[in-house]
C-alpha cells in the first residue's frame, strides 16, 4: 500500500497543476513560514458525500495560477496539523476608482459547519512538501519546480509520523521526487547497492544495443503501470534526465503488484517473429523502503557520455 500512496500523492500533485505553476498555501512550522507543494485541504472534500463549496469558484478572483480557488494557512506543531485559516481574493476598488484584489478571511464555519480556526486535519494524510533554498528547474505546472533542498513531511491522519530533510546536490539531481520520497520516507531496508542491476535509463542509450544482441538476462528498476492488458516501466523525470517509459511485451509469470509499485524487474531482450526486439519480463520484486530506482552508478556514467549520448536521456 505504501508505494501506491505515494505514488498516488505524487501525480495528484501535477494533477492540481492544471497546466500552471499554482500559488502555495503556507505551513508554519520551526518558527517560520513555508511555502507549501501540497493543498491539503482538497483531501477534506468528497465529489459524492462531501464536495468542494462551489463559493470557491463562484466568488471573488479567478486565477489560473490558484486553480483551487483559496490560499490555506497550516500550522504543524506538537506533532499535529492544523489548519489555520483560509483566505481568497476578492476585487475591490480604491479611492481613486482603481480595481485591485485583497484577500478575505473564508469563515471556516463556510467550510466546516459548526466549526472555527484552528482545525486539527484529522482528515488528511500523505506527504507535504516543503521547497527549500534556491530554485535549480521552473516548471510551469502545477509545483512541478525543483528546488536545491526539500522537507518531506509525512502526515498520517493528521499527525507527524516522519520528517526527512533531502539535497538535490551532488548525485540527487539524478534522482526523481519520487523515488526520494519513496527511499526516504517510511521503513528502510540495506540496499543491495548498484552492482546487480541497471539504472533503466541506460536502456534508452547505446548500452542497450549489447543487452539486445545478447539476450542475456538483467535487472532493471523502476515504477510498474498495467492498463487495458499493456505493460510497462516507468523511469521518472530528474533534475537531469527526462522520463522515460519501458514497454513490457510479456510477462513469463503471473503478476500480483498494483499500478504504482516500485519494483526489480528480471526481463531479456527477444527477437519476435517480425524481427522486432521484444522485452520479457521472468520475475518481478517489489522493492523496499530504501531500495532506490536510479543507480549510484549513474551519475558518473552520464558524465562520460558522449554529448549525443546525453541528447538521449535529456531531450523530450
Amino acid at each position: 500500500m505504501r508505494s501506491i500512496r505515494f505514488l498516488l500523492h505524487f501525480l495528484a500533485t501535477v494533477a492540481l497543476s492544471y497546466g500552471t505553476a499554482q500559488s502555495p498555501d503556507i505551513l508554519i512550522f520551526d518558527g517560520a513560514k513555508h511555502s507549501l507543494f501540497e493543498n491539503p485541504l482538497e483531501s477534506a472534500f468528497d465529489e459524492a458525500e462531501n464536495p468542494k463549496p462551489r463559493f470557491f469558484f463562484d466568488e471573488g478572483v479567478q486565477s489560473t495560477a490558484n486553480w483551487r480557488g483559496y490560499v490555506a494557512t497550516w500550522e504543524l506543531t506538537d506533532g499535529h496539523l492544523y489548519l489555520r485559516k483560509i483566505e481568497k481574493s476578492y476585487p475591490t476598488e480604491t479611492a481613486s476608482g482603481a480595481w485591485q484584489t485583497e484577500s478575505r478571511l473564508v469563515p471556516a464555519e463556510r467550510v466546516f459547519p459548526g466549526k472555527d480556526y484552528p482545525l486539527k486535519a484529522e482528515w488528511y494524510s500523505g506527504v507535504l512538501r516543503v521547497p527549500q533554498g534556491a530554485l535549480l528547474r521552473y516548471v510551469h505546472m502545477g509545483y512541478g519546480s525543483t528546488y536545491e533542498r526539500e522537507i518531506l513531511l509525512e502526515i498520517e491522519k493528521g499527525r507527524l509520523i516522519a520528517r526527512r530533510d533531502i539535497s538535490r546536490a551532488g548525485e540527487n539531481l539524478f534522482r526523481s521526487d519520487t523515488d526520494l520520497q519513496w527511499a526516504e520516507l517510511g521503513p528502510q531496508a540495506e540496499d543491495t547497492g548498484s552492482a546487480d542491476w541497471i539504472d533503466g535509463r541506460l536502456l534508452f542509450g547505446p548500452f542497450a544495443q549489447s543487452l539486445k544482441e545478447s539476450g542475456e538476462s538483467f535487472k532493471v528498476r523502476g515504477i510498474y503501470f498495467s492498463r487495458n492488458g499493456e505493460f510497462s516501466l516507468w523511469i521518472p523525470d530528474t533534475p537531469k534526465t527526462r522520463q522515460r517509459h519501458l514497454p513490457i511485451h510479456r510477462f513469463r509469470i503471473p503478476i500480483h503488484s498494483a499500478n504504482g509499485s516500485h519494483v526489480e524487474l528480471t526481463a531479456r531482450f527477444v527477437l519476435n517473429e517480425q524481427g522486432e526486439t521484444e522485452l520479457h519480463a521472468d520475475a518481478l520484486r517489489p522493492l523496499r523502503g530504501g531500495e532506490t530506482i536510479h543507480s549510484t552508478l549513474f551519475p558518473a556514467l552520464f558524465e562520460a557520455m558522449s554529448p549525443g549520448e546525453r541528447a538521449l536521456l535529456t531531450t523530450p
